[in-house]
């Protein structure tokens, strides 16, 4: 049976209105789901959703935040690239941090940067160094070169759901380079979530890969045991010690000392192997199983 031009215009419309009301219920069903990031190539990714442990305090709703970062290097500056969804960055106070060592003999951050949020904008929140290279003493960048903090210079930038910022840092503030040519960095996130306290934080997981290769090289220095001094308020520090095998032996003067025991590599050996000459096998076996922690985000 032949349709007229106007039975077939109307089947047409029919049609139409079918599939747009099709597309409209599915549409809406996408829309509810959140859509999976999008992550710049070659960024880290650090998922608070597959990598459960790398929340420092537990809380409701953790699961749902996540970010990426990467660096860069010119001539004069250290430059950091962080990503993370909007939602997911409060309103005042401390958003992110990135920690760094730029010492191969140090076993605690070097330097750390940390970004606020004051006004509706994000600006720097403080840029320390530490003056031990076994525990926590935070001093400012300023006391080293009133300059050093001056010159950091942050951008954010806001496109659909995720806001990228870049955080670039003099090199001169890192004077550890004078003697290797690398960074170790890992990355705290202090996002937005209901019932948060001020420890709420997900980290990047690298200081794990620090600490298994520092505890490596001990075993194969046949050391016996290594010793903390924690900085008292530091519940983020207390609890990734614990979590690395150590216990807490003594306070004093708002000092923690905690402590793990090592067992040697040759437990009849009278003192210890300097550094310089562990074998350069067991040297590189320590640090390949200490990037196994980064690749595996495991926690800091």
């Amino acid at each position: 049976m032949k349709r007229t031009l106007r039975q077939s215009t109307a089947l047409l419309l029919a049609m139409l209105m079918v599939f747009s009301s099709v597309g409209m219920i599915l549409g809406l069903a996408v829309d509810d789901e959140p859509a999976a990031p999008v992550w710049p190539e070659g960024y880290r990714v650090v998922d608070g959703a597959s990598d459960e442990d790398l929340w420092v305090d537990p809380v409701e709703g953790k699961l749902d935040y996540s970010f990426a970062y990467n660096f860069a290097m010119d001539t004069d500056s250290l430059i950091f690239y962080f990503v993370t969804a909007t939602a997911n960055l409060k309103t005042g106070g401390d958003v992110f941090r990135v920690w760094l060592r730029d010492n191969a003999e140090a076993t605690a951050y070097t330097d750390f940067v940390t970004v606020k949020e004051s006004g509706g904008a994000y600006v720097l929140s403080s840029a320390k160094y530490n003056k031990e290279l076994h525990s926590n003493s935070g001093a400012n960048w300023d006391e080293k070169d009133e300059y050093l903090a001056a010159a950091v210079a942050i951008s954010a930038e806001s496109e659909g759901d995720y806001t990228y910022f870049t955080v670039d840092m003099p090199l001169a503030a890192f004077d550890g380079l004078e003697n290797q040519t690398y960074i170790d960095a890992w990355v705290s996130l202090w996002p937005a979530v209901e019932g948060a306290k001020n420890t709420t934080c997900l980290h990047s997981g690298v200081g794990t890969s620090l600490y298994s290769l520092m505890l490596d090289i001990m075993h194969h220095a046949n050391y016996r045991r290594v010793t903390a001094h924690i900085n008292l308020p530091n519940d983020a520090a207390v609890a990734f010690h614990k979590k690395m095998g150590f216990h807490e032996v003594s306070e004093t003067d708002g000092v923690l000392l905690m402590e793990r025991a090592i067992e040697p590599e040759d437990p009849n050996a009278k003192r210890f192997t300097k550094a310089y000459l562990i074998l350069a096998q067991d040297y590189e076996a320590a640090r390949e199983y200490a990037a196994t922690f980064v690749k595996e985000g495991t926690v800091v």
